[in-house]
């Protein structure tokens, strides 16, 4: 069992980020997991496994975690919580700022994702 303690000056809305059902991983057309990395797979006791991802873009950072269901070749999105930098009326988004707003975020986020994944 996952056990994390987890606090966060920054609260993250509670809204839930999670709002997919369950997604075929067959219509995704994803590459095969070579040979050699597949003893690095791991397995959870509910025979699934769970992986996250954090990408940032020009304004937007996120973070996702999902459960990939291999006995029915499926993965399941348990959060997704984002935040988007909005620069002021007439400017573009300099990268500087963007790159202030993400850190500034980040570590909420990693958080705010963990805590609707494993809610326990």
């Amino acid at each position: 069992k996952l056990s994390l303690v987890l606090n966060s000056p920054k609260k993250m809305n509670a809204t839930k980020t999670a709002i997919d059902g369950p997604c075929d991983c067959s219509l995704l057309g994803n590459l095969p997991i070579p040979s050699e990395l597949k003893k690095l797979h791991r397995i959870d006791c509910k025979g699934q496994t769970v992986v996250i991802g954090i990408e940032g873009s020009a304004n937007k950072v996120g973070v996702g975690v999902l459960a990939y269901q291999p006995s029915t070749n499926s993965y399941t999105t348990l959060s997704n919580p984002r935040k988007t930098y909005i620069s002021p009326p007439g400017h573009g988004f300099l990268p500087k700022e963007t790159s202030w707003h993400h850190q500034a975020h980040i570590v909420a986020l990693v958080r705010a994702a963990l805590q609707e994944a494993f809610p326990e």
